[in-house]
């Protein structure tokens, strides 16, 4: 029985990466286990994984990525569930406006993208990346999160958001006093730079005043304030 080749089977075969009979036995299997061509190809790994990105980019017209050149920093925190991310093996880029940039290594696995759109509310932008690098960045996003949830975790116990910040005059015999005083200060600063994280803030405004100050943060180009309160300076 003939099989109509999918539109990456074709360009593989036309790239002579595969050979027809390869291509055609290939998609057999992938409708007989009802799953996407690419995701048979890649589980079988009948290619290299950034072969398959190749071909899956250009016949899909998205970009292809480079993980191994991307900062985890922009990638938006809590947007999309840990559970989803490791389900679909698929990673959130950054988001802009209503549109989430997500990188997934089978732009073909439709089920998954509209599980996503459906939970996020966004909608999706695709970037395709090798499956051995995206798996890798994945777990490296997942630990980064969660160290991210333990350090909110600890800060809010201290209640960070009542904190104020003294100002010790530069006096080296008073020097045990300055080393206790430190820990305050960081958790605050530590505090300002998670609830950034967790906003998804570009940048960050500290506004000082003679008494008191501001934190602001830069969200999709608008500057809000931040959840910690307006705090006294205390000086001598």
């Amino acid at each position: 029985m003939s099989v109509t080749m999918s539109g990456i089977a074709r360009r593989l075969v036309a790239d002579n990466l595969l050979e027809v009979s390869q291509a055609e036995a290939a998609m057999k299997l992938a409708a007989k286990d009802n799953i996407p061509f690419v995701t048979h190809l890649l589980d079988r790994k009948l290619l290299p994984d950034r072969t398959i990105a190749a071909a899956a980019a250009s016949e899909f017209g998205a970009p292809l990525l480079d993980l191994s050149a991307f900062d985890l920093q922009y990638c938006p925190a809590r947007v999309v569930d840990i559970r989803l991310i490791k389900r679909h093996q698929l990673l959130p880029l950054f988001q802009r406006d209503k549109h989430l940039f997500v990188a997934v290594s089978d732009p073909s696995n439709l089920k998954a993208l509209d599980e996503i759109k459906f939970h996020t509310g966004l909608g999706i932008e695709l970037v395709v990346a090798a499956a051995d690098e995206l798996s890798a960045t994945i777990v490296k996003f997942i630990e980064r999160q969660e160290n991210i949830l333990s350090l909110g975790d600890e800060l809010d116990a201290t209640d960070s958001d009542e904190l104020s910040i003294e100002a010790v005059k530069d006096d080296r015999a008073d020097a045990r006093h300055s080393a206790c005083d430190e820990a305050p200060i960081v958790r605050f600063v530590n505090k300002i730079l998670l609830d950034a994280v967790k906003a998804g803030a570009s940048d960050i405004h500290i506004e000082p005043y003679e008494t008191t100050y501001r934190v602001r943060f830069r969200i999709d180009g608008i500057c809000k304030r931040s959840r910690a309160r307006q705090s006294t300076w205390q000086t001598e």
